[in-house]
């Protein structure tokens, strides 16, 4: 698999082309301009059509580049291209091509270009499995460069939502890691699962956007940005919050921050939840709290939940908090955080 710093780290293919004008001066009327074509091919050479082919003009003040997309026979054309520094490269949706630098000057020759031959050699999947493999690794800055180079040349690959979900995944690791780049990497996190949620609202990976998100309003809580407290809150509200996972990742984070509320959303969600199975599982949540409430909630769950598993589930709990220290004390009162 080729690495990205290898692409980084390689200069990108540069070609200089030296276009003709006729003999003699050129005056203020005398304008030139030329037809640049050429051809986009995948790594054996067979033709690529519909692949986009952008020219950006590399002197003098930055403009919005060019674009066109390649025909049937994966030929490209751009006319009225005048003298200058440019900048092209072919993409489609899960490969592109490097960046061929071009120089248009004046000879005394035909007014003819050389085709251009853009080849589509970077693979959207292994710039995706570089980003990964540097956060199975840990390396959160190296994955974060990986993935952003992903989702700012691959738009239109339909591995883009997971891409930007581990790229808000790797800033949000890099926010805990790196504390002067804390803010700036949560800001970024959000945007990028801003965009993620609104552009794959029922995608795969939704859910576990939405529960990342909940991360990262917390960590900005904890930085004392309490804008994000509301929409924290919101999520443990069914109303609001229509996935089970999400309400419970929520009442979980807000334990230590809103015991209070925490608590009563846990209750109204334990007696809401038809699905034995989601009901057991929210028990675990129940033993974050003072003994004397978990024990005594347990208890009732013990004795009255119309399924055998929960009961089950609920008696093994007790088992679990009655050889903790200081089980059968009262337990210590808590208050929310203001």
């Amino acid at each position: 698999m080729h690495r990205l710093s290898s692409f980084i780290a390689i200069s990108f293919l540069c070609g200089s082309l030296l276009a003709a004008a006729d003999a003699g001066p050129l005056t203020t009327e005398q304008r030139v301009a030329f037809d640049l074509r050429g051809r986009v091919e995948d790594m054996n050479g067979v033709a690529v059509s519909g692949a986009r082919v952008i020219l950006l003009n590399a002197s003098g003040p930055a403009k919005a580049p060019r674009q066109t997309r390649s025909d049937s026979q994966g030929e490209w054309l751009f006319r009225q291209v005048k003298p200058g520094k440019w900048k092209i490269q072919a993409l489609n949706p899960n490969a592109l091509s490097e960046i061929y630098h071009l120089t248009i000057s004046w000879r005394q020759d035909n007014r003819e270009l050389m085709p251009v031959i853009l080849k589509l050699e970077i693979k959207a999947h292994d710039i995706l499995a570089e980003g990964k493999a540097h956060l199975y690794n840990h390396e959160w800055e190296s994955a974060q460069r990986a993935l952003d180079f992903f989702t700012t040349n691959f738009i239109e690959s339909p591995m883009l939502e997971e891409a930007l979900f581990w790229n808000a995944y790797a800033c949000f690791r890099r926010s805990r890691n790196h504390g002067g780049d804390a803010p700036a990497m949560r800001r970024k996190a959000l945007m990028m699962i801003s965009h993620l949620l609104e552009k794959y609202a029922e995608g795969p990976w939704s859910d576990d956007a939405r529960v990342l998100r909940l991360d990262l309003w917390c960590d900005q809580l904890r930085a004392g940005d309490r804008k994000d407290l509301k929409p924290l809150l919101h999520a443990t509200d069914s109303e609001k919050e229509s996935d089970a996972r999400v309400r419970r990742a929520a009442i979980e984070i807000l334990i230590p921050i809103k015991p209070q509320f925490a608590w009563d959303s846990l209750l109204r969600e334990l007696a809401a939840t038809q699905s034995a199975k989601l009901r057991g599982d929210l028990l675990i949540l129940i033993t974050r709290f003072p003994a004397n409430r978990a024990i005594a909630e347990l208890n009732r769950v013990a004795q009255t939940d119309p399924d055998s598993m929960v009961r089950a589930k609920a008696r093994y709990w007790l088992q679990r908090l009655s050889r903790l220290p200081g089980a059968d004390s009262s337990g210590q009162k808590t208050a929310d955080q203001p």
